[in-house]
Formats: C-alpha cells, sequence, structure tokens
C-alpha cells in the first residue's frame, strides 16, 4: 500500500530534526482516514452488510480536507486573468529573524506583512509605470525545503 511506502519517509524526515510545527502536521496526516480518528458506520438496508469510514485529519496540508479549496481558489483567481496582459509573480519574504515572532504572531505579522508588500507593490509601479496595480496575494508558511522554524 503506498501509505505505508511514505510513511518511512516521513519517519526518517521527522527524525532529522523537523521543527514541532512540522512534526505536529505530519503527525495528523499520518492518522487520516485511521481509527485513531473516529469515523462513522455505515449499514446497507437491504444486506445488512456494514461499513467503517472513518475520519480524515481535517489538516490544511492534507490534500484530502484542501485540496478541493486549493483547486477553487485557483479556479476562482483564473477567472479574473485577462487575455493579452502580462502577469508578474513577486515573492516577500520574511527575514529568518522574525521567524519566533511570527510563529508567536501569526495573524499580526501576516497582516502587516501583507499590507507592507501591497503598499511597496504599488508605489512603484504607479511611480515607475504609471498605472494602477492590482495583486493576488498568497501566504506560504513553508520554504521548499518544508522548513517553517528552527528547532
Amino acid at each position: 500500500m503506498v501509505r505505508l511506502g511514505a510513511a518511512q519517509y516521513v519517519a526518517e524526515y521527522r527524525d532529522r530534526g523537523a521543527c514541532y510545527n512540522v512534526q505536529s502536521v505530519l503527525a495528523k496526516l499520518s492518522l487520516r482516514r485511521t481509527s485513531a480518528l473516529g469515523g462513522h458506520k455505515y449499514q446497507c438496508d437491504t444486506c445488512e452488510s456494514t461499513c467503517h469510514v472513518y475520519n480524515s485529519c481535517g489538516d490544511r496540508h492534507c490534500n484530502q480536507c484542501s485540496g478541493s479549496k486549493r483547486y477553487d481558489f485557483a479556479e476562482r483567481a483564473g477567472k479574473l486573468l485577462l487575455d493579452e496582459v502580462d502577469y508578474y509573480q513577486v515573492v516577500f519574504t520574511l527575514p529568518s529573524q522574525l521567524s519566533r515572532l511570527a510563529l508567536s504572531n501569526r495573524e499580526s505579522l501576516a497582516d502587516l506583512l501583507f499590507r507592507s508588500a501591497w503598499k511597496s507593490l504599488r508605489k512603484t509601479i504607479r511611480s515607475e509605470q504609471g498605472y494602477d496595480p492590482a495583486a493576488i496575494m498568497v501566504l506560504h508558511t513553508w520554504n521548499q525545503k518544508l522548513v517553517v522554524c528552527h528547532s
């Protein structure tokens, strides 16, 4: 079964010193659709056979729990795109010195980051290009190596 093969890599990654936040997400994902999270028992009215359906983890990183939300967002965002208009991706990154502050003040720091990024983009584009910009902003909390904090 594929989940068992993936589990060995999760354990290996966790054991190499993943921080608490990453370990927490991995633990939730490993319990997905197992009896540990409870579930429901269904019985057929006709043949009386039973079936157990276990609950999902509900974590935002889970492709079963949040995959459709990401798809819906991409679908909605795609409808905003116009033909013959150039689009650019701009990335704003917090310095690593703010990691601990960000972890303990997530909403405040994310709000500050979005407002600051938008103010900077709008000012720069207006002065250099002479038009009012528009933006879709997304917060990514992990880098490509899944590092979110320091151990």
